[in-house]
């Protein structure tokens, strides 16, 4: 299995499906979440899983 422990990974649309999916598959990565809808709800489930992860809407 690959680690993503001491990467960073950069979310695109990630809030709803897919975008969400992935962001929270990489909760073990510094996770940056980026979408038009506020990606905070997502950023905080990633924080409950004790993740690192920041969200911005645009």
């Amino acid at each position: 299995m690959y680690s993503l422990s001491n990467k960073t990974v950069i979310i695109t649309e990630a809030t709803p499906g897919i975008g969400k999916a992935t962001a929270l598959a990489a909760a073990g990565a510094n996770v940056a979440l980026i979408d038009i809808q506020d990606p905070q709800q997502t950023a905080d489930e990633i924080i409950n899983k004790n993740g690192s992860c920041r969200a911005s809407a645009i």
